[in-house]
C-alpha cells in the first residue's frame, strides 16, 4: 500500500494546481526495525512515514509483509483525499464495528457522501 500511495501522491502533487497538505509537509522519517534499506518498498515506506500517512504499528515496526486491514486502507485513503476523521457523534453505519474501534471515525468518514470532489 505504501508504494501505491506514494505513486498516487507523486502524480497528484506534480499535476495538481492546488497542493494537498501532504505535498508540502515533511516530518522526519521513522526508522522501522523490520524494514531494511534493501527492501523493495523501503523508499516508499520512508517517504510515506515522512508525510505522516502511514506511521507504522506503534512498536517500532511497519510490518510490510502483513496483510493490510480494511481499517488501515480506509485511513490511508482518507489521508490521500484529505478527509476526516470526523469529530462528531454520528449513527454507526456498520454492524461489524463498534465506536471503540481505533478506526471507527475514519470508517464513518469514508462512508459519508462528499459532493463536488473529483478524483
Amino acid at each position: 500500500m505504501a508504494v501505491i500511495a506514494m505513486r498516487w501522491i507523486d502524480k497528484h502533487c506534480l499535476n495538481s494546481l492546488e497542493q494537498a497538505n501532504y505535498c508540502k509537509s515533511m516530518n522526519e522519517a521513522k526508522v522501522f526495525t523490520d524494514v531494511s534499506e534493501k527492501d523493495w518498498a523501503a523508499d516508499s515506506i520512508r517517504r510515506i512515514s515522512q508525510i505522516g500517512i502511514m506511521t507504522g504499528m506503534g512498536d517500532g515496526t511497519f510490518r510490510p509483509e502483513q496483510k493490510l486491514t480494511r481499517a488501515q486502507a480506509v485511513k490511508v485513503l482518507n489521508h490521500l483525499f484529505e478527509r476526516g476523521p470526523i469529530q462528531m457523534t454520528i449513527e454507526n453505519k456498520f454492524k461489524d464495528i463498534t465506536s471503540g474501534h481505533w478506526a471507527f471515525y475514519e470508517i464513518q468518514e469514508a462512508a459519508m457522501e462528499h459532493e463536488g470532489i473529483d478524483y
